[in-house]
């Protein structure tokens, strides 16, 4: 079992010792592309990172793309379903994000 794993470790570190600037850019390109749905794109992204492949300037535009990102997205949505979603939706928020906070304190004091 050990040999297996020292293979794969191998093989890991031949891959992220590899320059994947070009492969980025391309995956890049193609999530802009009209039939690549934002599903898509953000699974890429996902498995991109942990798969341990990184790009050498990454951290310069990760920041500036996502706030572009949500931006872009509020241009997307109808003001006025979004106010009927919130007045709909906001005791279940309100009782999510409480829970949510309230099994965070718990799962903190516990551990």
């Amino acid at each position: 079992m050990g040999m297996k794993k020292q293979k794969w470790q191998n093989r890991l570190n031949l891959i992220q010792s590899k320059n994947f600037n070009w492969f980025y850019t391309l995956i890049i390109c193609l999530c802009f592309l009209p039939f690549v749905s934002p599903a898509a794109a953000l699974c890429i992204g996902i498995i991109l990172s942990l798969s341990g492949l990184k790009h050498e300037n990454i951290h310069q535009y990760t920041s500036w793309i996502l706030q572009l990102s949500i931006i872009l997205l509020g241009f997307g949505m109808n003001l006025n379903e979004v106010i009927t979603a919130s007045k709909s939706g906001f005791v279940e928020t309100l009782i999510s994000v409480t829970a949510v906070m309230l099994g965070g304190i718990l799962l903190i004091l516990t551990f």
